[in-house]
């Protein structure tokens, strides 16, 4: 989330017009039944 906003902001810094002008993001929940499957945070995506 924070890495795709940053290279949203870029692009409008660098004069670049957003596709866009709302990102909706896929939320997961995490439950005791899918923790194993979990990364983190910190992962690489």
């Amino acid at each position: 989330m924070a890495g795709d906003s940053l290279k949203m902001a870029v692009d409008v810094l660098n004069g670049k017009k957003l596709s866009e002008p709302t990102v909706l993001l896929d939320p997961k929940l995490i439950t005791a039944d899918n923790i194993k499957d979990y990364k983190g945070r910190t992962a690489a995506r």
